[in-house]
């Protein structure tokens, strides 16, 4: 069974179905959510993965995906992150205190990574910034202890 990850663009739930059903109706707010595939999202709201513990390991932002909030995975258990072709700003407060990231690779498509984007991120070992970031915010990395490596990729 192959599944896909819907949202509901009501609740902001996130929740896997069968890929073979017609219809999707979302179990917090009994919502039609059939037309609404993660994937398709291009916009990731606050309210989706602040504070979320389920957000852990490997995040793999889709690509379409235009805009970030502030604040949108704060406190998140991300590991690592990819970023998508389609993102050109990372947020002020962003991944702020994501005490399990432990590498960083920010692409060229990436202009700005706003204040204090990555702070307090004391598990962060490894940042690669690519030649594209025009702008890096004030504190945009503070309280990040552990990191041992700051590199480019041109």
């Amino acid at each position: 069974m192959a599944t896909v990850k819907y949202i509901c663009k009501k609740c902001d739930s996130i929740r896997e179905f069968d890929s073979r059903r017609k219809n999707i109706i979302c179990p917090i707010c009994s919502s039609d959510i059939s037309g609404n595939p993660f994937n398709a999202v291009t916009v990731v709201r606050k309210t989706l993965y602040n504070g979320a513990s389920y957000v852990s390991g490997k995040l793999v932002i889709p690509n379409g995906v235009t805009s970030i909030e502030n604040g949108a995975f704060k406190g998140s258990y991300v590991e690592e992150i990819v970023f998508p072709r389609s993102l050109e700003n990372i947020p002020f407060d962003c991944f702020r205190d994501c005490r399990y990231l432990k590498r960083v690779v920010i692409p060229g498509n990436v202009k700005n990574i706003r204040m204090g984007a990555f702070h307090g991120c004391s598990s962060l070992e490894e940042l690669v910034i690519a030649d594209g970031v025009e702008c890096i915010g004030w504190g945009a990395f503070a309280k990040c202890e552990k990191l041992k490596s700051v590199g480019t990729n041109g």
